[in-house]
């Protein structure tokens, strides 16, 4: 009964052994875990960052610039209109001109003729 109790006791032994080596993985493990943690933690804190200047850069130089374009667009726009204005003014202007033109030739016509 003696060997028996010895024999219980060694695979007892081996267990807890057993049991010490997977709890010193499992450390080494969670240890390991914690370090990918910092530097996902490190990452997002520079993603972070990065996203914070973007967002500045955005804000700042490019509403500027699109508004500078938008501004310019604006002004193109109004000078385009004073120059269908202009346009439109010459046209009536010459067709007034060739009428004129017209009555001139008819009388010449006329007073050749006469």
């Amino acid at each position: 009964m003696e060997n028996e109790v010895k024999e219980m006791f060694n695979v007892l032994l081996n267990e807890i052994k057993g049991l010490k080596t997977e709890v010193s993985e499992l450390k080494s493990e969670v240890g390991e875990l914690k370090s990918d943690m910092e530097d996902l933690k490190t990452r997002v804190d520079q993603n972070t960052t990065e996203l914070r200047e973007l967002r500045a850069i955005v804000e700042t130089e490019l509403r500027h610039n699109i508004q500078v374009i938008a501004e310019g667009h604006g002004f193109q726009t109004e000078k385009y209109n004073d120059i269908q204005k202009v346009v439109e003014q010459v046209r009536a202007r010459q067709e007034w001109t060739e009428i004129r033109l017209r009555m001139i030739e008819s009388d010449i016509k006329s007073l050749k003729r006469a």
